[in-house]
């Protein structure tokens, strides 16, 4: 997750990503915080999989495996203290 430290939400009426040639919210079917474009897509399209990127996806930036056939997401926020 840290490829999406500091990028902004994106929605695809509202582009704020580093990708000039497209939205990649609009890419990718759902709203992230996208850079150009994602190492983790957990907003992605339920049961979207075998490289169809619009799924919930992650991406290995290390073997550059793209994994989309994820069945349960579950996202946990916590306060940074001081």
């Amino acid at each position: 997750m840290s490829f999406h430290h500091k990028a902004y939400f994106n929605t695809p009426d509202s582009d704020h990503d580093d990708e000039p040639d497209y939205n990649c919210a609009v890419n990718y079917k759902g709203g992230w915080w996208y850079k150009n474009c994602y190492d983790a897509n957990l907003n992605g399209i339920y049961g979207l999989t075998d490289g169809d990127w619009a799924g919930i996806c992650l991406h290995n930036r290390n073997t550059t495996e793209e994994i989309c056939d994820i069945t349960f997401v579950e996202m946990k926020l916590r306060e940074v203290m001081g």
